[in-house]
């Protein structure tokens, strides 16, 4: 046999691999006699066996078999919050607002106090996003955060303001989430900004986010930014200085660059003295032109840099009628 296994090394390693296999093998096969003894004997109680079916229905997403044994361990064990909060969460999912009332009684509870009550308010707050009702989520995540700080709330707080319009107020909360979760991700916070750069209608508020997209974005696409802040600034000379640095150092953002002047009178004037390629569309009244993302061919509003779909600072396309 040691010669057979000298000669053939890989049938020794199959062999340790099988004998392996039938050790495994017999340890399960005693320890599950041995359990199932203990469980007939009620050495283990029957709530582990509860437990461990409510781990393995939430585990395989059978919410209703999980929502049943929540049910039952509710029945037993009214004394637990956290269950309660649990089946709250599983009936949000179909019923938001029978969510909500199992969540907010749990704040009548003496015991409901310190971190436990900051947890409960989490997920009241959870049960008003999901209904639309954004002003009283925001009262209810902040007083979460003001318990028992924590960047799940921040993140639950900062999508509640931007539900409401309060861009800076979602910022400034994701902000806080991310650094308290050490999570090193700018894309989220990139990502918001453009979002609030493209759908503000306020000029103010627009060139805010504009300059704050712009740490976030690569130097040619920062170069459009500050040229549009410049527009919407209305600082005319320096946003016909940005114009020619745009065209010289990155040609390919002059269509973008061109487009965002025509928010101004005097940039439709700068763009009907174009010359080469651009001539022919940029000196005539291209208002029934069509400007499209490059990245992802969304309509893009002609003084807009940023593409509401995809929230990239793209190369745009023009197109010289809707038709096309």
């Amino acid at each position: 046999m040691k010669d057979v296994f000298q000669s053939n090394p890989y049938l020794f390693i199959s062999f340790l691999f099988f004998l392996s296999f039938i050790v495994i093998f017999l340890l399960y096969t005693f320890f599950k006699k041995v359990y199932l003894a203990n469980v007939e004997d009620g050495k283990i109680p029957k709530d582990t066996l509860i437990l461990f079916r409510a781990l393995k229905e939430c585990h395989f997403g059978n919410l209703e078999e999980y929502l049943d044994i929540l049910k039952k361990l509710a029945k037993k064990y009214p004394e637990e919050t956290e269950i309660f909060i649990m089946a709250g969460d599983v009936v949000r999912k179909s019923n938001p607002q029978k969510a909500l009332e199992i969540h907010r009684e749990l704040l009548f509870r003496s015991e409901v106090s310190g971190k436990l009550r900051a947890t409960v308010l989490k997920h009241v707050g959870k049960d008003y996003l999901e209904l639309g009702k954004y002003t009283k989520a925001q009262n209810s995540l902040s007083e979460s955060v003001k318990i028992s700080d924590n960047g799940r709330s921040r993140q639950l707080l900062s999508k509640a303001y931007e539900s409401t319009g309060d861009f800076k107020k979602a910022f400034e909360n994701m902000k806080k989430s991310l650094k308290m979760e050490n999570n090193l991700n700018e894309k989220i916070l990139r990502n918001m900004a453009a979002r609030f750069a493209a759908v503000s209608d306020n000029i103010e508020e627009k060139t805010i986010w504009l300059g704050e997209l712009k740490s976030f974005v690569s130097p040619k696409e920062g170069a459009v930014l500050s040229l549009s802040k410049s527009v919407f600034d209305g600082k005319q000379r320096k946003a016909q200085s940005q114009l020619k640095d745009i065209i010289d150092s990155y040609p390919d953002m002059e269509v973008s660059a061109r487009s965002v002047l025509s928010n101004a009178n005097w940039g439709k004037e700068v763009n009907s003295e174009v010359e080469g390629k651009y001539m022919k569309i940029f000196r005539k009244n291209f208002d029934e032109a069509v400007f499209v993302c490059g990245n992802c061919s969304s309509i893009i509003k002609q003084e807009d840099p940023v593409c509401g779909n995809c929230l990239s600072v793209s190369v745009k396309k023009i197109y010289e009628s809707p038709e096309v």
